[in-house]
């Protein structure tokens, strides 16, 4: 599962590369063509897959939704200038011996060349550009449920936060009850290093805090890292 969501676009352009093409080949007149004239319709094939490559790469649907609509345009008339040059390629002529035959036989044989050639253009389009806003819709999902996930993993963490002060508070508290009375040094350091904790966490919460309670902080840190240096200093 995981992987056919990172690989979604390829399978999508597999199918079509090696499915979809194969079988439009098949079923259209350049199955025919291809051994009256194969280097038009050689020319054809490519000129389809470059067409389909094109929307896919430039991303159509995501153009749409940033409503970049002159890029669209753009491309649009690339493509259908193209083909249409495709469509107007000029086949080794056949000759009869009345002219009147020769001209109408070439005629209608041009007519349905360029025929086939916009029907498989508008096939390969209709597709490029369905399987484009199929892919973009599933990728908007996927993003869309990811988001999702980690808003409830950030909520998750939050709750989290929450507890944790409260569990870290009562230990301590409990922990100076085991204290008091032992030695008064000891009492006079857990007692700076809870407000100091307490401050830790309680600051956080606010953009600002008053002066008087950062210099506090300052003076408990100092005092306790005197007393983890073994200086007898007087705490400021």
């Amino acid at each position: 599962m995981n992987f056919l969501k990172r690989r979604i676009g390829y399978v999508i352009d597999m199918f079509f590369c090696l499915i979809f093409m194969p079988l439009l080949i098949v079923l259209s007149p350049a199955y025919r063509w291809l051994s009256e004239w194969p280097n038009f319709t050689y020319l054809l094939i490519g000129c389809l897959y470059a067409d389909y490559f094109v929307v896919r790469i430039f991303r159509m649907p995501r153009l749409f939704v940033k409503r970049r609509y002159w890029a669209i345009a753009l491309i649009m008339a690339v493509l259908i200038a193209g083909n249409y040059m495709l469509s107007r390629y000029r086949l080794p002529p056949v000759t009869f011996n009345a002219p009147s035959l020769t001209s109408l036989y070439n005629n209608i044989r041009d007519y349905n060349q360029a025929i086939g050639v916009w029907l498989m253009f508008s096939v390969v389009m209709g597709y490029a550009l369905s399987m484009s806003f199929i892919h973009e819709l599933y990728q908007q999902l996927i993003a869309k449920k990811e988001f999702e996930l980690q808003k409830n993993r950030a909520e998750l963490a939050l709750y989290k936060a929450q507890i944790n002060p409260h569990f870290l508070f009562n230990t301590l508290n409990s922990l100076y009850s085991l204290i008091i009375g032992t030695s008064d040094r000891a009492e006079s350091a857990f007692v700076k290093f809870m407000d100091l904790v307490k401050y830790t966490y309680t600051s956080v919460d606010h953009e600002t805090v008053a002066l008087r309670d950062e210099i506090e902080y300052i003076r408990n840190y100092i005092d306790l890292q005197s007393l983890r240096l073994n200086q007898s200093g007087v705490a400021l």
